[in-house]
């Protein structure tokens, strides 16, 4: 790959000036024999579905709290924004 980040443009713009062109693909890029979705990031798949488990519960226990007590205020703005991380 090259020693950089730097390193492996510059490589790429040399052989773009020495007329190389390379391969373009449009639309979806399916592979046809990749049917599964496994991954070696098994912690990975473990820690979010966990952090997806939390977030209901937060969510339950937020919604139980604002029935409870008309005082309390449902942290929507601080839940879509955990979601999003979660998500991303």
């Amino acid at each position: 790959m090259g020693d950089s980040v730097d390193d492996f443009f510059s490589r790429v713009e040399g052989k773009i000036v020495n007329g190389i062109k390379f391969p373009t693909w449009y639309g979806e890029l399916y592979f046809e024999l990749h049917r599964g979705t496994y991954t070696t990031q098994s912690n990975t798949k473990k820690f979010n579905r966990k952090a997806e488990v939390l977030m209901r519960e937060i969510e339950t226990i937020a919604t139980y709290a604002s029935i409870q007590n008309k005082g309390y205020q449902y942290p929507k703005k601080d839940i879509d924004h955990l979601w999003q991380l979660i998500c991303l």
